[in-house]
């Protein structure tokens, strides 16, 4: 069975896949769409437009950083000291 896609769109964080698949058709930041969240996230797309930037009213003080694991969450932290 050979099923054909006119509108594909595929989502994964910045890592292998652009040197792997190819360069992205769009980065995106959950920031730009009025989320305090920041990371970037690669979107190949086909049959689709780009994602457009929405004008958002928050700064760049308002961004929340995720940082993933304990470890590196108080590495941060001590560097403030």
């Amino acid at each position: 069975m050979v099923l054909i896609c006119k509108r594909i769109a595929i989502e994964n964080p910045i890592g292998v896949m652009s040197t792997a698949y190819r360069k992205p058709d769009c980065i995106i930041q959950p920031y730009e769409f009025g989320e305090l969240e920041r990371k970037a996230t690669c979107l190949w797309l086909k049959g689709l437009p780009n994602i457009k930037f929405v004008v958002s009213n928050l700064s760049e003080d308002d961004m929340v950083y995720i940082v993933p694991d304990k470890a590196e969450r108080e590495r941060i932290l001590l560097s403030f000291d």
